[in-house]
């Protein structure tokens, strides 16, 4: 079987942008090429386990097609190797592991997409990184080397996801109610054009706490990468953003 090759093709003919950040590449990396490398991750993989990841990272892309229909880049190399990893120790120490992270995962973005009131327009900064680093900011944790999809940071996010449902069901001034329009609470424009300048630049600059299209990448929290975007942004003269609740740098 070509495992990943029914979700390339998914992906290709349903996201209404399907890009990469990698510099080499003008597509993400097939989802059927990371199968075809998962020996390299471990010698021991063993290829019977391919049909349980697959469904996994079924249920993951198709949330996303579902959540976040206008996301634009779709690196998800380095969030594959690391379900990859959590369904090989769920089927060597016969536990729940990955199962649970997919429906977590899942949870996200149904959470913080298209569908709820919080209805944010992209995937990018959680597979980029930016909610990880903003949590080990928060949380001191920069020298426990904390994982980028491990359940601690997963299930902050999906708490501060409920805080933020409940903020906007107040009309609080940071997270008023929006009446269905797509969020955006930084300071800076993300329509899809500025989006894509914005992330393209922090990638020429090296600048994202996460290189998602390279599963080998060390996820970094040594800059303020939140002030680092938000001072690329200033220069690249992208526009204010002026929507109601626009404060987080």
């Amino acid at each position: 079987m070509n495992f990943g090759q029914t979700i390339d093709n998914r992906l290709q003919g349903q996201a209404v942008q399907y890009l990469t950040l990698c510099s080499t590449n003008q597509k993400p990396t097939p989802f059927q090429s990371l199968f075809e490398r998962l020996p390299e991750m471990d010698s021991t993989w063993n290829p019977n386990w391919n049909l349980g990841l697959e469904a996994g990272i079924v249920s993951i892309t198709e949330q996303i097609l579902i959540d976040f229909p206008n996301n634009i880049f779709w690196d998800l190399d380095f969030l594959f190797l690391d379900l990859a990893k959590t369904f090989r120790n769920q089927m060597q120490q016969n536990e729940t592991s990955f199962d649970n992270k997919i429906k977590r995962i899942c949870e996200l973005f149904h959470l913080f997409g298209m569908h709820s009131p919080i209805k944010f327009r992209y995937v990018h900064d959680f597979i980029y990184g930016y909610d990880w680093y903003k949590w080990i900011m928060e949380k001191k944790l920069g020298n426990q080397n904390p994982d980028p999809f491990g359940f601690d940071f997963l299930d902050y996010i999906f708490q501060r996801g409920i805080e933020l449902c409940q903020l906007i069901d107040e009309n609080d001034k940071k997270y008023p109610n929006l009446e269905g329009q797509f969020r955006n609470p930084f300071l800076f424009s993300r329509n899809s054009f500025d989006e894509k300048k914005l992330m393209e630049t922090l990638r020429d600059t090296n600048d994202l706490p996460i290189l998602a299209w390279d599963w080998n990448s060390k996820p970094k929290f040594e800059k303020n990468y939140s002030k680092l975007r938000l001072e690329v942004a200033n220069r690249l003269g992208l526009k204010e953003n002026t929507q109601a609740g626009s404060h987080k740098v």
